[in-house]
Order: structure tokens, then C-alpha cells, then sequence
């Protein structure tokens, strides 16, 4: 009998080493690792600066600081040898409060045999482990969050069981509508309630998401360490994901252990996804699905904004407000601030349809401001003749910088540069119509001078320019120069026929500074021995 339960022990040993070994888990909670979510699954677990649905009480629990929606999710994946992976969460953002999460997942391997020193099959077992999370997300100063998740954890195999705990925090910083960075340090504390020399390793991870074309590429990457085991990287993943008609995504990634890919659907307030990763020991499904409900923050704020606006105006300080409508006219503001700076960062990028619909969130957020309303009533102009305008040709930049032109009010330069363009693509309609339509807006007409045989405008301005200096005219030189540096701000020769006419007039500290211009754009050692020269003059 003595002999009948030692070998038991050593089965579930050997049992246990095998697990480890198909599975992956070389050390102590390696399960927690293996991600949750097929969206992320299919970036092969690139998420932790990305992770911007409730699958954040995973990756990144600071991002879940940035969820505007109550949300649950549930994940499954099939493995190997039978065995099952699967993940349950909840996320309950609250207005002004951050965010409260909680999670459930487990590994699960059953049906495992088990036999006695003669090799006669006298049972099963199964090989469990599980873990219980709770944690929380908000905001700590303007775009930053902060986070922290405590997990109770679970390894039952056989007759053994095993009980332990960790606490792991994160931070997420979404830089702009483009770029967001993230970090979570994993098992920062942690622990075994039985006596056993086991350990949770204190990892590092570091991600980043970098969108492109507006929102239709996401590259996504994270790397990683645990502290105190191999080498100073061994952890990183690639993903990417392309998004088409607003409903359907394709994903691929890498990492060091597999290739993987996968898809997504969004309808309405749910999404599923699916992938599948190609292993060394054969491929794997996951699948999962989200489902958002409820109102939003930002609509919770709305609704809230014409009562707290009425105390506001009744209120002669902060102090005679309560503290929850203090913490919500800060919300207010912040998000305001925020919205408010990405519709202008989209239109300076070419994306005029989603800048007026950012635009028109501030406008709800506050309507008391009165810039808003002038930038949406330009994009109405602008949106239903170029809706986007993203490309890099000479035509594009001109017509693009001459909105933007537009857009700060600067109506003369803005006509100046669109006919620019024009005389670039004088064949284009969308830029003969956006030329027109700013015309009859602003009142000022193009000056439609036909350029000289084989010269664009800039090159017969420059032309007109280097004529007037030879006549000595320097303030026709100047104006000249200065209508170049409207169509093309980088222009070096406009720069260096600026300062010289500042020279010609007597004006060395204009001249010096023009020059200096010029030399920050294109390096000319003759020009800063120049400068350097006339200094030592004065």
C-alpha cells in the first residue's frame, strides 16, 4: 500500500512536469500569461497599450481608468491534450469614480489516468487552476491612468490543492487619437498561503499602439521581462489589425511561441472575435465575445450638464458647490479639453468628417463655448466636398494646409495656398470646388495668375523675387518672399532672399533671423559663417 501511494505521487508529479511542459507553465502561475480575449490572442498579446475593453481587468488595469461603457466579456479557447481555457469579466465604469472590474479565469486539463505499480488503471484526476481578480482604473492627472488588481489564486491537482495571491498595477497614457503607451507590473506582491517553495516571478510589461490612416491600421507591440529569470528580453509580440466598413477586423501577430490571426465583428454594442495561433504543438481556437450596455459616461455627463450648468450660474464660488458637482464641472472640463484638442488635431490631419464630429461632442459637452461653433460651421463648408484628405502628393499637402489656413481664420493665406494647389492640379475638381466655396465664404478672390512656361507659382514668385532685388525694390522682395513662405513654409531659397533684402535694408537682427530659419531646415556652412561674421560686426 506504501508502495501503491508513492507512485500515485510520483504519477501526479510526472503528470504535473508534463503539464508544465505542453502547456507552458515552467514556473509558478504561468497561466496568468497565456492572455484572455481572442481580439488580443489574434495581435499575439500585444495589448497592454491598447487594452481599451473590459479584457483591461487583465492586461492593463490602469486602461481600465478610459472605458466609457458597463461591459462583460467571456473568452474561451481550446488547447491541447484536452485541456480548456477560460476567462469571465465585468467592468462598471462610474462617472467621476473610475472604474470597477472583476474577473474569473481557469485552466482546466480532466480525465488524466491513474494507475497503480502494475499499471492498472484505478481512477482519474484533473488538474485545476484558477483565479479570482478584482481591480480598479481612473484617471491621476489629465490623459494619465493608474491601476492595480489583486487576484486570489487557486492550483488544485488531484488531491492537491494549493492556494495563493498576487497584486499587480499598471499605468496607460493614450499620448493622442494616434499613439497610446501603457505598463503593468505583474506580481508586485504575491505569495502562497501553504508552505511550499514556490514563487510568482515580478514581471514587466511595456506596450504601445500606433494607429494610422486615421483608425483603419493599428500596429500594435509589447515586450516584457520577468525579473530574475533569463534574459534582459524575453517577451515581445507584434500585432496589426485592419478594420473594414466599420463592422469587420483582420488581425495577425508574433511573438517568441507563436504565429497568430484572427477576426472581429462589431455590431451595434457586442463584438465577437475570433482566432486561431499556430503552435509547435499543432493550432488552437479562441473565441470570445463582449457585449457593452447602458448608458455612456459621456452621455451620463450630458445629461447631468444642464442641471449642474444652472448651479454653476447660481453659485458665485466653487466653495457653494457640493463636492460631487466640483468633481463633475473638473470632469466636464477635462473631457472637453480633450475632445475639443482631437478635433483639431484631425483636421490638421486631413480627417475634416471625424473633426466635426469630435467638434460636435464638445459642442454638447459645452455649449457655451463659442469657438466651437465657428470651426463646425467652416467644416460644413469643407466636409461635402473632401471628406478626407490624407494623401502626400504636392496637390494634397497645399490643399491641406490651406484648410488648416481656413480653419484659424486666416482666410487670405487659406485662398493663396488652395490656388496653389490648384495651379499644381489644375484638373482637379474636389480643389476647383473647396476654391470656390472658400471664396464666396470669405470674400477674397484668388489671384488667378497664369505661371510662366514650366514654372510653378512659387518658382515665378521666387523669379519676380530675385528680379526685384537686382532692382534694389527690397520691399517688393519681402512681400514676394513672404507670399512664398504662406504656400510653402519650408521653402530655404524664400528664407535667404528674405534676409538678404532685411540685410539690404539695414535690419541685421531680421536678416540674421530669417537666416537661421533657412539653416534649420538645410544645413549651409557659408550661410553660418555668414552669420557668424556679421555678429562679430556688431
Amino acid at each position: 500500500m506504501k508502495n501503491l501511494r508513492f507512485l500515485i505521487i510520483l504519477m501526479i508529479v510526472c503528470a504535473t512536469l508534463a503539464a508544465h511542459r505542453v502547456f507552458g507553465a515552467g514556473e509558478p502561475g504561468k497561466f496568468l500569461s497565456w492572455g484572455a480575449g481572442a481580439r488580443s490572442l489574434g495581435l499575439a498579446n500585444s495589448f497592454v497599450g491598447i487594452a481599451d475593453d473590459v479584457y483591461a481587468v487583465y492586461w492593463n488595469p490602469a486602461a481600465l481608468g478610459v472605458l466609457q461603457h458597463k461591459e462583460v466579456g467571456a473568452f474561451h479557447a481550446m488547447l491541447w491534450e484536452d485541456t480548456a481555457y477560460s476567462f469571465m469579466g465585468y467592468a462598471h465604469p462610474m462617472l467621476n469614480k473610475g472604474t470597477f472590474a472583476g474577473s474569473f479565469l481557469r485552466l482546466y486539463s480532466g480525465g488524466a489516468e491513474k494507475r497503480d505499480e502494475y499499471n492498472v488503471q484505478i481512477g482519474s484526476f484533473d488538474d485545476q487552476q484558477l483565479a479570482v481578480t478584482l481591480a480598479y482604473g481612473t484617471n491621476v492627472y489629465r490623459k494619465l491612468h493608474w491601476g492595480m488588481s489583486a487576484k486570489y489564486l487557486n492550483h488544485t491537482l488531484d488531491t492537491f490543492s494549493q492556494n495563493g495571491f498576487t497584486v499587480d498595477s499598471g499605468m496607460y497614457y493614450p499620448v493622442n487619437n494616434s499613439l497610446s503607451l501603457g505598463a503593468n507590473v505583474q506580481n508586485i506582491i504575491a505569495g502562497y498561503f501553504s508552505e511550499t517553495d514556490d514563487k510568482l516571478p515580478l514581471v514587466v510589461r511595456l506596450g504601445s499602439g500606433y494607429k494610422i490612416l486615421g483608425d483603419r491600421l493599428l500596429i500594435a507591440v509589447d515586450v516584457g521581462r520577468k525579473l530574475g529569470y533569463g534574459p534582459a528580453l524575453d517577451f515581445y509580440s507584434v500585432g496589426f489589425e485592419t478594420k473594414f466598413y466599420e463592422m469587420i477586423s483582420f488581425r495577425l501577430g508574433r511573438n517568441a511561441d507563436e504565429i497568430t490571426t484572427g477576426f472581429g465583428i462589431n455590431y451595434k454594442q457586442m463584438t465577437f472575435d475570433y482566432a486561431m495561433a499556430l503552435h509547435y504543438l499543432g493550432p488552437s481556437h479562441r473565441v470570445s465575445m463582449n457585449v457593452k450596455f447602458g448608458k455612456s459616461l459621456d452621455e451620463i455627463l450630458m445629461a447631468e450638464q444642464p442641471r449642474l450648468l444652472e448651479t454653476l450660474a447660481a453659485a458665485t464660488t466653487a466653495a457653494a458647490l457640493t463636492p460631487e458637482e466640483q468633481a463633475m464641472r473638473k470632469e466636464m472640463q477635462v473631457k472637453f479639453r480633450e475632445t475639443y484638442q482631437a478635433a483639431v488635431e484631425l483636421y490638421k490631419k486631413g480627417y475634416y468628417t471625424q473633426s466635426y464630429d469630435k467638434f460636435t461632442i464638445a459642442q454638447k459637452i459645452d455649449p457655451s463655448d463659442t469657438n466651437v461653433p465657428i470651426y463646425q460651421e467652416r467644416l460644413k463648408l469643407v466636409v461635402p466636398i473632401v471628406p478626407q484628405n490624407t494623401a502626400t502628393d504636392k496637390a494634397s499637402e497645399l490643399m491641406r494646409r490651406g484648410l488648416i489656413y481656413f480653419m484659424e481664420g486666416n482666410n487670405e493665406n487659406a485662398v493663396k495656398t488652395i490656388a496653389y494647389a490648384l495651379s499644381v492640379e489644375p484638373e482637379n475638381f474636389s480643389i476647383s470646388r473647396l476654391l470656390s466655396r472658400i471664396e464666396e465664404k470669405t470674400g477674397i478672390k484668388a489671384e488667378y495668375t497664369k505661371p510662366v512656361s514650366g514654372m510653378s507659382l512659387v518658382d515665378q514668385k521666387l523669379y519676380e523675387c530675385l528680379i526685384a532685388f537686382r532692382q534694389k525694390d527690397y520691399a517688393q522682395v519681402i512681400a514676394l518672399c513672404e507670399e512664398v513662405l504662406v504656400l510653402e513654409p519650408r521653402n530655404v531659397l524664400a528664407y535667404k532672399r528674405l534676409g538678404s533684402a532685411f540685410f539690404a535694408l539695414g535690419d541685421k537682427n531680421k536678416a540674421i533671423d530669417a537666416w537661421r530659419r533657412a539653416l534649420r531646415i538645410q544645413p549651409d556652412d557659408n550661410l553660418r559663417n555668414m552669420i557668424r561674421e556679421i555678429q562679430q560686426q556688431k
